[in-house]
């Protein structure tokens, strides 16, 4: 399948788990594209299941969830929607994934100790996600910390450059 398969894929497990979703049509990058609202305690959020890219490390397949309970504003950033003024709109982020599990940066002033709070959180997995809205030079201040925490052992393999995936501010380093 395709996004308007996977959409519907996923539409068919909320609907079997009593949530309520909305099938939306648009644009992504110039091309055709499906997704659904989703309304969790009466608000709803954007969820694109498709665009949530699986990101290949050996044999597993890694998800990223970049598009996991965003605002109309955030999917703005690279989607146009169809016939918007009759969709509910999402402008609440208590359920952003980013959001909800405190993986979320917001100033220089505390970067490397709240990214060695994420990366505790995050211990097990495969990828490091975090969103780091409002703050400049990201990929310089990802690297400097990342280093000097000894993630993947940095520090002892001298490693300067850090191959990281950014989509909209969440920016996400295979481990």
């Amino acid at each position: 399948a395709v996004c308007d398969g996977i959409t519907k894929a996923f539409q068919l497990a909320l609907a079997k788990n009593n949530i309520e979703s909305i099938f939306v049509t648009g644009e992504m990058e110039g091309v055709s594209h499906a997704w659904c609202k989703v309304n969790l305690d009466n608000r709803y959020y954007n969820v694109d299941v498709t665009s949530d890219k699986t990101l290949n490390k050996g044999d597993k397949n890694l998800v990223v969830h970049a598009y996991f309970n965003i605002t109309d504003q955030e999917i703005l950033n690279t989607h146009s929607i169809d016939k918007n003024e009759k969709l509910p709109s999402c402008t609440n982020t208590k359920y952003n994934y980013y959001l909800y599990n405190d993986y979320t940066i917001g100033t220089l002033d505390n970067f490397e100790y709240k990214l060695k709070e994420i990366i505790n959180k995050q211990q097990g997995k495969f990828l490091l996600e975090i969103n780091a809205s409002g703050i400049s030079n990201v990929p310089e201040k990802l690297v400097q910390a990342l280093y000097n925490l000894n993630f993947n052992n940095y520090k002892q393999n001298n490693v300067t450059k850090v191959q990281y995936n950014k989509i909209n501010n969440n920016y996400i380093v295979i481990k």
